[in-house]
């Protein structure tokens, strides 16, 4: 179902249309005919109203295409209306030349063509027949790119038309520059619009806008300034601000603003917001002419899967888990604020379908007490599905023994510790010394060296707290086998 055909438009009815909250049904369904051949059907019913949406999408030589058609019945003011709508769009990437080319929403409807939200409105009390519903629209948008890796900025140009039946229509164009000189990026934009009437009557307006922003400091995570100006005919209207981290290993967001209207008017405001674990928190404030306005958000995921139930950040259409077993606060270092739960799940907010997605522990705050087999793993999941990274790994005290021959000699280099599974626990240095992870405070390690082995059984003291690692002394009590 085509994004402007009134199947995505539910986002908008509640702002637009306060006094209307109708029930409605919307679907879409796309499916793969060939390697580069996509088919897509779509459908949109409400009280009075029902749209259907078929189409398909290919890939090309020469670029990517598609059309699809809507066709659309809404009742009101005691009327049935029908209409259709066609749209096609093409896209095309020139790799030698690094542009970017899009022709996108040419779209021819019926004048009895209409969206979820035109019906709505049409049946929200107090409502009057509106003139002019949507004709035609066409966009072109060109990316392009100067010089190899972008060293002398980029380009980009908008051009759109819109036009509606029995009331004129709009034209508007944009183009604009942007670069970086070291650390410091600028924006230069110029647009115009122009309005025209049914009768040829017409309005204009053009606007220049000009932007920078520059880090204060040099730190990778240094906050950043930025300053934007924009003029139109009715006057000037200026913006300032900083944002950045709290810190350099926060995940605490802020963000202060200052501005100046057209008007004269002053506005400010300030942001906060912080990533964690468990979802994701906001507090906002704005103060200007006449108002002021606080607000607080929270928004996160509740995941049921078989090893438990875990809240995490929202999360995308295709998404993950990671496990490492009986091991909780371990943090995935290629997703921000994720680490794992008391059960020893976390939760990937996100991740991309069909592409390789590398998911990192991060361990540089695990402890001495924490060991992991490995701490990278690729997933490549389908669309839509969830798929689970499992992390093997092991937890107890770390400890340097000091091995011992029968004799009272250091064993030499080389020499192989095993627990009593069998599992090597490490090997010995040059000193008879070998740091090993183990999980049982008491127990027995095998010492293997030269084609010799002996037992030794070992019970460790209360631990300290604040070691690094304990040191504990291995002797054969007799002469090894």
């Amino acid at each position: 179902m085509p994004a402007d055909s009134g199947i995505s438009d539910r986002k908008n009815l509640r702002a637009r249309l306060s006094s209307a909250d109708p029930a409605f049904l919307g679907g879409t369904f796309a499916y793969g005919l060939t390697s580069n051949l996509t088919g897509i059907a779509g459908i949109q019913a409400s009280n009075g109203f029902k749209a259907l949406s078929i189409g398909a999408a290919k890939n090309t030589s020469i670029g990517a295409m598609s059309l699809d058609v809507t066709q659309s019945s809404s009742k009101a003011f005691g009327k049935t209306t029908q209409g259709s709508s066609v749209r096609a769009l093409y896209a095309k990437t020139f790799t030698g030349t690094d542009t970017s080319f899009t022709l996108a929403a040419y779209r021819y409807s019926t004048e009895g063509y209409r969206t979820l939200t035109d019906h709505v409105q049409d049946t929200s009390a107090g409502a009057t027949r509106r003139a002019g519903n949507a004709k035609t629209r066409t966009d072109l948008t060109v990316n392009q790119t100067l010089g190899e890796a972008r060293q002398f900025g980029s380009l980009y140009l908008n051009a759109s038309d819109q036009r509606y039946w029995d009331r004129g229509g709009s034209r508007s164009f944009s183009a604009g520059y942007n670069n970086n000189w070291r650390d410091l990026n600028y924006n230069i934009s110029l647009s115009k619009t122009q309005e025209f009437g049914a009768r040829g009557d017409t309005s204009n307006d053009t606007q220049l806008s000009v932007s920078i922003s520059f880090p204060l400091g040099s730190t990778p995570r240094a906050p950043r300034a930025y300053v934007s100006s924009n003029h139109q005919n009715a006057g000037t209207s200026t913006q300032a601000g900083i944002n950045g981290y709290l810190t350099e290993d926060s995940d605490t967001y802020y963000s202060v603003q200052t501005g100046r209207s057209v008007q004269g008017e002053r506005s400010g405001s300030l942001s906060l917001s912080t990533r964690t674990s468990m979802g994701d928190l906001g507090f906002g404030y704005n103060r200007g002419s006449g108002y002021e306005s606080q607000n607080l958000s929270a928004a996160g995921s509740i995941v049921a899967h078989a090893g438990g139930i875990n809240m995490g950040q929202t999360v995308g259409e295709t998404f993950g888990l990671v496990e490492v077993p009986g091991m909780s606060g371990v943090e995935v270092s290629s997703y921000s604020g994720v680490k794992t739960g008391l059960n020893g799940y976390a939760v990937l907010p996100n991740a991309q379908p069909y592409r390789v997605n590398w998911v990192t522990l991060d361990t540089r705050n695990l402890g001495g007490e924490i060991e992991l087999d490995n701490a990278t793993q690729q997933l490549v999941p389908r669309r839509g599905s969830v798929v689970l990274a499992r992390f093997e790994g092991s937890k107890g005290r770390r400890v340097q023994f000091e091995l011992y021959d029968a004799n009272g000699q250091p064993i030499p280099f080389g020499a192989v510790l095993l627990d009593s599974d069998g599992k090597q626990l490490a090997l010995s240095d040059p000193t008879g010394k070998a740091l090993a992870l183990v999980t049982k405070d008491h127990g027995v390690i095998t010492i293997k060296w030269q084609g010799k082995s002996c037992p030794v059984p070992y019970k460790l003291p209360e631990k300290v707290e604040g070691l690094n690692y304990e040191q504990y002394r291995l002797a054969c009590a007799s002469s090894p086998k």
